[in-house]
């Protein structure tokens, strides 16, 4: 319903309140179902008593808001009171406003005859613009004049130092020379000193190399006995360095026919090896021989196995069919002659060939009394 504020529609209820629909006419529940029953009770009376209702509710609020009456005109005066202050304040306002345009106006003539002064002013400060340009231009040409004044002193002040330049010169040169001559004299003096040093030098070392070379002659000639002594050592550790040197190429000659020894032993094991290669060689193709060899006669003699099995079977299927042995017999015999073509084992096969003989080989027969 948006901001829409109504008021409850109950006689005597002043409260005011935000619908939450548009059918909502009272502000709480009670006061909606307190209407209902007023309605109610309007619709159940007749029209006199309908009238006399209303009169009596409207006697009803008469006395209800007569205690109210005190309040509502002390509220009145108060509303009266209050307007009264507010025009008399919309008075001084206007009157404030009116001040404010007055003073306003005053201000804008004041502007104005400001303007006009700033004018005449701009104007006389154009005519000293134009007075001070003309001066400054005065000012430049007078500091042109100056700056070559300046530039001509500045030649003469060089030339002055150039001159001042070339006297501090000859005035060093001059100088120089002197001290040049001072130091040739300090020099000249220092050489003759240096010579007496020298010469003094010379003779002390003159007196120090005698005294040396009578040393080098004591040294000399105990070097030379010392040399006498180390040249009869030499001769006699050469002598036994020869001795040596013999003795190790004897034991060098015995070392070389040792050595040819060993090659040549090492030669026969090298031939050796080679034999043995060969005979190695020779025992594994007898070896491969004898496998084949063995694998043959094993093929024979299964072979032999399998005839000699045959023909006893001929054997013992033509004895069988000769003789009228029991079935049992029978029986026994084709089960050994089974196992017999189904394992051929060369170490059983003689015992189970005689006791297929002994089978086969009728009982003797019994000798009369």
């Amino acid at each position: 319903m948006g901001s829409e504020i109504r008021e409850c529609a109950l006689t005597g209820c002043d409260s005011r309140f935000t619908p939450r629909s548009n059918r909502q006419r009272y502000c709480t529940p009670e006061h909606a179902a307190e209407g209902r029953a007023l309605r109610r009770t309007a619709e159940d009376l007749g029209i006199e008593d309908y009238l006399g209702a209303l009169r009596q509710l409207g006697h009803d609020t008469l006395t209800a808001l007569q205690p109210r009456a005190a309040e509502i005109t002390a509220a009145a005066t108060e509303l009266t009171t209050t307007l009264a202050t507010v025009v008399a304040g919309f008075t001084e306002l206007d009157t404030a406003a009116t001040a404010r345009v007055a003073d306003a106006e005053a201000r804008a003539q004041r502007a104005e005859a400001e303007t006009a002064e700033a004018k005449d002013l701009a104007a006389r400060m154009v005519v000293e613009r134009d007075a001070a340009l003309a001066k400054a231009i005065e000012a430049e040409r007078v500091t042109g004049e100056a700056i070559g004044d300046r530039h001509a002193a500045e030649s003469e002040s060089v030339a002055a130092r150039r001159d001042l330049a070339a006297a501090v010169e000859a005035r060093r040169l001059e100088s120089a020379r002197a001290d040049r001559a001072d130091a040739a004299a300090a020099q000249d003096r220092a050489r003759a000193e240096s010579a007496d040093d020298r010469a003094t030098r010379l003779a002390a070392r003159v007196r120090s190399l005698t005294a040396e070379r009578r040393d080098l002659w004591h040294r000399l000639t105990t070097e030379t006995t010392r040399a006498d002594t180390a040249e009869r050592d030499t001769t006699r550790v050469r002598d036994q360095a020869r001795h040596d040197l013999d003795q190790s190429h004897a034991q060098a000659d015995a070392l070389r026919a040792q050595l040819t020894t060993a090659q040549a032993t090492a030669a026969r094991v090298e031939s050796l090896q080679a034999e043995l290669a060969t005979v190695g060689a020779a025992h594994a193709q007898a070896q491969t021989a004898l496998t084949e060899a063995q694998r043959h006669a094993d093929t024979q003699l299964q072979s032999l196995h399998r005839e000699h099995a045959q023909a006893l079977e001929r054997h013992i299927t033509t004895a069988i069919t000769a003789t009228t042995s029991h079935d049992a017999l029978r029986q026994h015999l084709r089960s050994e002659l089974t196992h017999l073509l189904a394992h051929p084992d060369p170490t059983t096969l003689p015992a189970r060939i005689q006791r297929l003989q002994e089978a086969l080989t009728p009982p003797p027969a019994p000798t009369s009394p």
